[in-house]
């Protein structure tokens, strides 16, 4: 084992002083090296870890790193046993997981304390279940070299076939295997710059005549190794296959089992360098709830979700606490949140389908589809919704508020169920017609909206934690109109903003109505408040903070022709922040 130290460090090492070369300007101005390794093999267990290919199902083995700021990783080896008679290395994957439950779906667990679906008894401190980042050799994001360690080397214990869901999980592993022992060294060909957090690396190897199993290494760390950062936990090693996705079982407390069981490590290092992160922009997106922890993915794509943040006490927009204060109270409306927090309201229950997932499946009240459920407001009838949503950034231009609701025509979904939306979408204000799922023609010079039917919107501005101690009476939000010259409207003596003809202001009057279109972005661009500005209500306007409340409320009137969709995560507040 001395022999396999000094070569794996020696290729590490190589490593970073290459990175170390090409920063040596840059990292005495701007950054500093980061190196992290959870050291040597220590032929307890092996696990497997591929791509799916021909006559192979995927499979990922995961373990933990964490880091205390933004940094760019450029590099990273992992060590594992090659087996087979005469192996050929093909494809390399890596990917990076957050931890659970950030990109996951919460909704598909039992919840607090130990969050356990139907196939895994847990899901506490496992990766997510979607990754976070991922670079392919195949695609040319990264490039790799392999060392052979040892021609031979046997390890005690395997996972490789025995991955199976719950009530069969521990199968004591798969036994003791023998193969070379190779270390790949990973160079990206962007760097992986991920912000301070909790992660896991997954590396796959694709092998033809043998398989690529991962080496464990001591948990707890030893030299020469590198300790986790002070007040963090070093989790154990997860696995999963194809058909255990999204779930996860950890290698040594599920499947090999034991009492007390194994945890293990995997042999990895990771190298690159701190980022400072300027006090500059960046984009911000809010929902109700914590914005990072309780997203549904079907709502969001990774493009959005990089711009969620943790609103929890150690999480990246911690100056944005999801309860403060008592304000808003519970109601009778209340659908999600608490007194004093976000929260999601609706004149009806929020029981019904998510009308926008075409593969949903079910019937009421146990629809299964990949959403939330929604409030309905039928057509022929008056209803309400309100979303009442922190910013996770102080705002530093426009404020964006984008709505996403299912819109169909009268009892659409009673008659073709998830199939409605691919045979009966509408929107909003829409002439309905006679018959099944048909919208009403109309002559030259009549509009082919109805003004009258279309919902109204008011948006208000509530302090927070953080707020400027003279904003204490809440204000409206004044919107452009778009497309529009976006000149606004002032008094010449009190400079005071009037509603014209680009810009109106967001107080549920008939000026202030929205067409929807069914599961389609809605954006609405409001102004950013200035401190002094006085709106067409006579209020005066703050400057905002990270934390302040925005309630948007959306009222459908009962001249409504079609029966609209909404649920806690339909509305989001969006824009651009100063950054952390």
């Amino acid at each position: 084992m001395q022999r396999t130290t000094y070569k794996l460090l020696a290729a590490t090492m190589v490593a970073l002083l290459v990175v170390l070369g090409g920063l040596a300007i840059v990292s005495t101005a701007f950054a500093d090296p980061f190196f992290f390794s959870t050291g040597d093999p220590d032929g307890k267990i092996a696990t497997g870890s591929r791509p799916a290919s021909a006559g192979k199902i995927e499979i990922e083995s995961a373990d933990d790193f964490v880091l205390n700021s933004m940094t760019s990783i450029t590099s990273a080896t992992f060590t594992g046993l090659v087996t087979g008679t005469a192996p050929t290395i093909g494809q390399v994957i890596v990917q990076i997981y957050r931890v659970f439950p950030k990109d996951s779906d919460v909704g598909r667990t039992s919840g607090p304390p130990v969050f356990s679906t139907p196939q895994v008894p847990t899901r506490v401190n496992s990766p997510s279940d979607v990754a976070f980042f991922d670079r392919d050799s195949a695609a040319g994001t990264l490039s790799f070299s392999t060392t052979t360690l040892a021609n031979s080397f046997t390890v005690a214990n395997t996972v490789l076939n025995g991955i199976h869901p719950i009530p069969n999980q521990t199968t004591g592993g798969d036994g003791p295997a023998t193969g070379a022992e190779v270390v790949f060294t990973v160079n990206f060909i962007t760097p992986l710059t991920l912000p301070a957090d909790h992660y896991f690396l997954v590396p796959q190897v694709q092998v033809t005549g043998g398989e690529f199993l991962w080496l464990s290494a001591p948990r707890p760390i030893v030299p020469p190794g590198t300790p986790f950062p002070s007040g963090s936990t070093d989790l154990q090693s997860w696995i999963r296959n194809a058909n255990l996705d999204p779930d996860w079982l950890r290698v040594g407390t599920d499947i090999v089992g034991g009492n007390p069981a194994p945890t293990f490590n995997a042999a990895f290092s990771l190298i690159g360098f701190t980022t400072p992160v300027p006090e500059g922009e960046s984009p911000y997106i809010a929902i109700v709830d914590n914005d990072a922890l309780t997203y549904k993915p079907f709502y969001f794509s990774p493009k959005h979700t990089q711009f969620l943040f943790d609103q929890s006490p150690t999480g990246l927009a911690q100056a944005a606490p999801v309860c403060f204060g008592s304000f808003p109270p519970v109601n009778q409306y209340t659908r999600s949140g608490a007194a004093g927090c976000e929260q999601f309201r609706s004149q009806t229950l929020n029981n019904q389908a998510e009308v926008c997932d075409t593969t949903g499946t079910g019937v009421a009240p146990t629809f299964v589809d990949r959403g939330l459920r929604n409030a309905l407001t039928p057509a022929g009838n008056a209803g309400f919704y309100e979303w009442f949503i922190r910013l996770p950034q102080k705002p530093s231009g426009e404020i964006n508020i984008v709505l996403e609701c299912g819109v169909l025509k009268p009892n659409a979904f009673a008659a073709y169920k998830y199939g409605s939306i691919e045979l009966c979408a509408a929107e909003t204000g829409e002439r309905v017609g006679f018959g099944t799922c048909v919208r009403q023609e109309v002559d030259p010079g009549v509009s082919p909206v109805n003004s009258t039917a279309l919902p109204r919107i008011t948006a208000i501005a509530y302090p927070g934690l953080y707020a400027d101690p003279a904003f204490t009476t809440p204000f409206h939000l004044t919107a452009f109109k778009n497309p529009s010259s976006y000149t606004l409207a002032f008094d010449p003596v009190t400079q005071a903003m009037s509603n014209n003809v680009n810009g109106q202001l967001l107080d549920g009057s008939t000026n202030a109505r929205i067409l929807l279109k069914a599961c389609m972005d809605k954006t609405v661009v409001t102004k950013l408040p200035v401190t002094g500005q006085i709106n067409a209500l006579g209020e005066m306007e703050y400057d905002l903070e990270a934390g302040d409340l925005i309630w948007v409320r959306m009222d459908v009137p009962r001249q409504n022709s079609v029966d609209v969709y909404c649920h806690a995560q339909s509305a989001r507040v969006a824009g651009i922040g100063e950054g952390f």
